[in-house]
């Protein structure tokens, strides 16, 4: 019988050389059992053996005084080829006997990054706990995240949007510049901002439509991008798209600015609008809409002015640990367990050109840009808004280091229900301020939370509202002072 060609009879042979081996063996006859089972003892057999797997053969390379530091020619070790096919046995049995989870192998590259690279999301997983550190960068910059994204692989970049939270906003510019669709998802689900710049202005929207990535921006448009935001020399995503000669993403942009409401966002319109974004990027079932399996049934949203929350966050999983501790230190009480889900300002595409005496000139920005003269007690054409008065007055702030300069403003209000706003001479017309959809991690309520509003803690701490950022609410303490930071963290947290 012949058994040259049989399969697996070289692994049967070296199962049988561990078996027998005894104590009384060499280096040199634990070498000589590897190759006769077809294994070199070299580099390359050395890595061929890590990528496939079998520890038993990686093990009898040691015991055959290999060294579990050796590199390849691109300088990558054993654990690098482990890595890159998804191997946590080997790499594990390598990490046991003393390589670095962040060893450096080719181009300064962890076995983390390969993992990345390699597609193998489950690995990257299986890195991070063992100590893996993110934030680690390439020789050619990149880290983890950034390398995941570059590459479009969103299960890895699932897997560590949670230890690279610094990164999420720089990660989705880098996705809509490059034009991973399906990352942009994943990301902003963990919390990276839509309204997040480039020190020049530009926006993800700007970056996917001057790059012409199509389903980019049509994925950034879903994702309530503005449409109407102005980068550093006062291009909107429109004008970058048209530019740069992409009429089938301005086509895009332009179809749904079209669809844009010209009127106010009451409170009622903000907690309908945000708590529908979370639930459909979640995944989850708005309450009394859906029988589907594994709806979740919550009391709706309120708003966070005069809420009574939580004071100790209980296992509702890493949100409810993280948020309650945040910004905690000696002395110092943390704060309840909110979590930030989800940030939203809407603007309009009309723009305060500029505020007369007795008149307000406004350009609007549809198909064409037109430029009109709208007086008091009249509409907005095609909205709901109208011009109460215009005026003007002095103020003092930072932008103008502590000097009163004058500003001149339009007292505006919605007709249907009566929301007022104002705006300022060359600003774009906002519906709302900056808000916030906050949750309590321990109860699962929902709060619209805009700045200025006031809430209390179950043990009696009063806490205020101070700022509301495209990433992350910033919350006084009003008896002690302490401001704690709650990190947008997005509806899948």
């Amino acid at each position: 019988m012949k058994f040259a060609n049989a399969p697996g009879l070289a692994g049967m042979s070296l199962a049988l050389c561990l078996v027998f081996s005894s104590c009384g063996r060499t280096e040199d006859d634990r070498g000589e059992e590897l190759e006769e089972a077809g294994h070199e003892v070299t580099v390359d057999g050395w890595m061929r053996a890590c990528a496939e797997g079998d520890t038993r053969v990686v093990r009898h390379f040691l015991e055959a005084g290999f060294d579990f530091e050796a590199r390849d020619d691109a300088g990558d070790t054993g654990a690098h080829a482990a890595a890159a096919a998804g191997r946590k046995e080997v790499a594990g049995l390598l990490f046991d006997r003393g390589l670095e989870v962040d060893v450096r192998g080719g181009n300064e590259r962890t076995p983390l990054m390969v993992a990345v690279l390699a597609d193998e999301p489950r690995m990257v997983r299986w890195l991070l706990r063992q100590g893996a550190d993110a934030e680690l960068e390439d020789g050619d910059g990149f880290s983890p995240l950034m390398l995941a994204v570059r590459e479009g692989r969103a299960g890895s970049v699932e897997e560590l949007a949670t230890a690279s939270r610094d990164e999420l906003d720089t990660a989705l510019l880098l996705a809509a510049l490059v034009g991973q669709a399906g990352v942009i998802d994943t990301l902003t689900s963990y919390g990276a901002s839509v309204f997040a710049r480039m020190d020049d202005g530009r926006t993800p929207l700007m970056l996917a439509a001057e790059n012409g990535h199509l389903d980019a921006a049509e994925m950034l448009v879903e994702l309530g991008s503005s449409r109407f935001m102005t980068s550093d020399d006062g291009r909107t995503a429109m004008d970058y798209a048209s530019d740069a000669g992409h009429p089938d993403v301005q086509m895009i942009i332009e179809r749904s600015s079209r669809a844009v409401m010209m009127r106010l966002d009451d409170q009622d319109d903000l907690i309908r609008s945000m708590t529908t974004y979370v639930d459909l990027v979640s995944g989850e079932a708005r309450a009394g809409v859906s029988g589907e399996a594994g709806a979740t049934e919550r009391e709706p949203a309120v708003v966070l002015e005069g809420a009574v929350i939580s004071s100790e966050a209980v296992a509702r999983g890493d949100d409810a640990s993280v948020d309650a501790t945040a910004d905690a230190g000696p002395g110092r009480e943390a704060t309840p367990p909110l979590v930030m889900r989800h940030y939203q300002q809407r603007e309009l595409p009309l723009r305060i050109i500029r505020v007369e005496d007795e008149a307000v000139v406004v350009e609007t920005r549809g198909e064409e840009i037109d430029e009109m003269r709208v007086e008091p007690g009249a509409l907005i054409p095609e909205s709901t808004v109208e011009v109460v008065r215009v005026g003007r007055r002095v103020e003092q702030g930072k932008l103008h280091e502590g000097e009163p300069v004058e500003v001149r403003y339009v007292e505006v209000r919605d007709t249907r229900g009566g929301t007022g706003r104002t705006w300022f001479e060359g600003e774009p017309a906002q519906t709302h301020d900056p808000a916030a959809l906050v949750e309590d991690a321990a109860s699962g309520r929902r709060y619209l939370a805009l700045a200025g509003q006031r809430f209390t803690s179950e043990d009696g701490r009063v806490f205020v509202v101070s700022d509301v950022r495209p990433n992350q609410l910033v919350i006084i303490e009003e008896a002690t002072g302490a401001a704690h930071t709650l990190p947008l963290r997005g509806p899948r947290g």
